[in-house]
């Protein structure tokens, strides 16, 4: 039965696995940003962009690196979960 199942089941579980992921670090940020976080001393990019965020008009450059930071892992997972 395995023979049979789990190589057609694979390449859809990988890709589903890896969508969820990208879903998963997006969710947790957005959690974060909001101040429902775990430990609030852990670094994390969500509270790197909520502490950033008043500091947005007078450098920019701040906010740009947690979040650049954030969609490079959530295209990674994509890519990952793609291939």
């Amino acid at each position: 039965m395995f023979r049979h199942l789990l190589p057609n089941a694979l390449p859809l579980l990988r890709s589903y696995i890896g969508n969820q992921s990208g879903a998963a670090a997006i969710a947790y940020a957005s959690l974060v940003f909001i101040g429902l976080e775990a430990d609030p001393s852990l670094p994390d990019w969500g509270a790197k962009l909520f502490e950033y965020r008043m500091f947005i008009f007078d450098d920019p450059l701040l906010i740009l690196w947690p979040t650049l930071a954030l969609a490079t892992t959530v295209f990674l997972f994509q890519q990952a979960g793609d291939r």
